[in-house]
This record gives C-alpha cells, sequence and structure tokens, in this order.
C-alpha cells in the first residue's frame, strides 16, 4: 500500500497547532526531527520559525520520496563514507549534552547528593547522551549505528566519572557527548530518506523515556523547590518572636499578587530584627520513589537549594525596593566563597563575613588578600 500524498495546508496547520511537539514532523515521518522538536520545545521556537520558510519544500521532498519509493524494488541502502560536517557535529554535541543536563537534573531531583556518580546517575547519562547522538545522526539522509555510539558513551562514561579522573556529571557528559559523536560519525552511512526503518514504535519509545524523565524532574523540582518551606522571624518583643511560615511557591505567589503584603513582611520597626531559616525537608517520601530505589529524607541536591535561595532572594531584595538581580547574585557568589550551604541565614552569614575581615588584616600572601577583598566587599553590600 502506497503511503499517501501529503499535503502542504495540512502539513501547515499541524505546524500551527503542535510544531512545538513536531506534529508536523510526525505527518511527514520526519520522526527524528519530530523527537528533538518534541524534547526542545519546538529548538525554543527558532526551529518552528525556520519550519515555517521551509514547510513546502519539506513537503515536496517526502511526496518525491513516495514517487521513488514506489517505483524502487529491493533496497537501495548506500554504504558510503559521509563526508564530516562542522555543524552537524555541532548540533550533535549540544543535543547530546542538553538530554544529558535534563537526566543529570531529574537523577540528582531523585537520588540526590548520594548518587552523583553512581551507578543509578551513570546509566541515566548513558541512555541520554545515545538518545541523543543517535537521533541527530539519524536525521536526513544519514544513518548511524546505535550499538557503536551506546558502546563509546557507556565505556567512556566509567572512566571520567570513576576514581581515575573523578569529573563531574556535567564535565562527563560533554566529553561522552564528544566521543560518542565521533564514534558515530565514523560509523555514518548514507541512504535515502525514504528507506528509513525507524518505525513510529521507536518514537514511542523515545517519547517514553523522555517523558519519564520529565516527570521525574517536574516532581522533583515541585517537592524540593516549589514546596520547600522557611519562616520569617520577626522579633516583636524582648523575649517574643513572631514566625511566619510560607513555601518558597506560596511566597513568590504573595509577591505577584499582592506585594504590598510582601512588602509589609519586610518594612516593619527597624527595632525589631527579622531572618529567614529554611526548614529541612520532609522525610517522608513519595509512595513511587521508593520503588526507585530512593531512602526516606534523601538531602536536596545544592544546585536545587541554591535556586531556591536564589528565588527568596530575588523577592525579598523586590519587596525592599532593591536591585533584586544584583543582590540575588551577590548573595549566591558570598555563599560560594564563604563555604557556608546555600540556606543559611544571615546570622550565619555574618559570623562568616566578620571572620573573612579578620583574616584580611592578617599577614597574608597578596592574591589571597586580593581574594578576601572582593568578598569583604560583598559582604559590605549586602549589609553583612
Amino acid at each position: 500500500i502506497e503511503p499517501p500524498v501529503k499535503s502542504v495546508p495540512l502539513a501547515r496547520a499541524l505546524l500551527v497547532c503542535g510544531g512545538l511537539i513536531g506534529l508536523h514532523k510526525i505527518y511527514m515521518n520526519r520522526l527524528p526531527e519530530a523527537f528533538i522538536r518534541l524534547s526542545t520545545l519546538g529548538m525554543g521556537l527558532i526551529g518552528i520559525f525556520y519550519d515555517s520558510f521551509t514547510l513546502a519544500a519539506d513537503v515536496d521532498e517526502c511526496n518525491d520520496e513516495r514517487e521513488k519509493k514506489g517505483g524502487r524494488k529491493g533496497n537501495s541502502r548506500v554504504a558510503g563514507i559521509v563526508p564530516f560536517s562542522m555543524s552537524r557535529f555541532t548540533v550533535s554535541l549540544i543535543y547530546a549534552g542538553w538530554l544529558g543536563l535534563l537526566a543529570w537534573a531529574a537523577a540528582s531531583l531523585t537520588y540526590a547528593k548520594n548518587d552523583q556518580q553512581g551507578g543509578r546517575m551513570m546509566g541515566a547519562l548513558t541512555i541520554a547522551v545515545t538518545m541523543g547522538v543517535y537521533i541527530t545522526g539519524n536525521c536526513g539522509d544519514q544513518r548511524r549505528s546505535f550499538h557503536e555510539i551506546f558502546l563509546a558513551v557507556s565505556g567512556v562514561l566509567p572512566v571520567v566519572m570513576g576514581p581515575l579522573l573523578n569529573w563531574g556529571p556535567l564535565q562527563s557528559v560533554a566529553v561522552a557527548s564528544s566521543i560518542g559523536t565521533i564514534v558515530g560519525n565514523r560509523t555514518a552511512k548514507r541512504a535515502e530518506p525514504g528507506d528509513d526503518k525507524r518505525s513510529r514504535v521507536h518514537f514511542v519509545l523515545w517519547t517514553s523515556v523522555f517523558l519519564m524523565n520529565t516527570v521525574l524532574l517536574v516532581d522533583g523540582v515541585d517537592r524540593q523547590l516549589l514546596r520547600r518551606e522557611f519562616t520569617i522571624e520577626t522579633q516583636s518583643g524582648v523575649k517574643s518572636i513572631d514566625t511566619v511560615k510560607l513555601s518558597v511557591q506560596g511566597f513568590a505567589s504573595e509577591w505577584f499578587f499582592n506585594p504590598n503584603k510582601t512588602r509589609r513582611r519586610f518594612k516593619g520597626d527597624v527595632e525589631k530584627p527579622w531572618q529567614i531559616k529554611f526548614t529541612p525537608p520532609p522525610k517522608q517520601e513519595p509512595q513511587y520513589l521508593e520503588y526507585l530505589g530512593v531512602q526516606p529524607g534523601e538531602p536536596s541536591p545544592a544546585w536545587i537549594e541554591h535556586l531556591a535561595g536564589a528565588v527568596v532572594d530575588g523577592i525579598r531584595a523586590a519587596a525592599e525596593d532593591q536591585d533584586w538581580v544584583s543582590y540575588m547574585f551577590n548573595r549566591r557568589y558570598l555563599v560560594v566563597m564563604l563555604e557556608v550551604p546555600p540556606l543559611s541565614t544571615d546570622v550565619t552569614m555574618k559570623k562568616k563575613c566578620g571572620e573573612t575581615r579578620r583574616r584580611k588584616k592578617e599577614g597574608l600572601k597578596k592574591e589571597e588578600v586580593s581574594k578576601l577583598g572582593l568578598t569583604t566587599k560583598t559582604c559590605d553590600v549586602l549589609k553583612l
């Protein structure tokens, strides 16, 4: 049965209605390209803009392939040398790195600090990077071997993440993406686009893996960022302290819908000091995480705690009519330089700033004095 002729108006309607998830590419049976659109939301709208100009030509090409395939017998696949393309190499690196970044974020939120370089993290990165290199390598009229790419990526990650080099997950993703792309290029073959053996079953499999990763990522952000709780403590008397408990999501919603209420929290009597204290995450985890081997009470990864702190810092500064961008970045910079936990209170940071000022006055090397000088200057800017 010959496939039906593709229609430009229908393809354009699918581009308008579902271009972000690649419906127009699915319609033209360009499944690798469709998955790339799906996993990048139309490549940040840039891909949608580009496809709007090339859509008619792509539909004509698809119909030409249909006619050629109908008049051909046997396998016309051509195994030959594919010339090196720097643009394709770069796209493969970026896309494999993107999927690796999403896998790292989901795995770190799920397994937290205790498995940053363990087997589960390594497995997630291997699948993500292999998928990225393989899918980009099979767009258009080029084909790459899945097995060689998988073996290369799964062989590189244990070396760079293991005791020998002990690199972090993101550095390892960059290296594995490069090696996987190089190996994939060496196995590249040219074939007629109509001879693509990837079926819709492959697309469903890729999408299922991506959606599972997305669910873990969104759930982790919800649990460890949006629902992360903190208290605002205000001294209302000599021995009396008023405490208001909020979540990051609730605090952001309050600032968006009722900013005056947020301002009142931070513009009281100057004789009533206040501070923000983050509470530890709940020890009880969702039931489904137990099936993934997650132990109750896993600590949050540092990056999500930095993000939670940055959100609260930014709203706090905006409520005080300060430059919230500068305040947020200065505070995060100070947390790193003072080597304190990401969600440290003002009291803790003031204590560390005092120690840094005393160290600066001691006889130290010129480089250390310069470094401590920048840190103490940031302390002064934040009035710590």
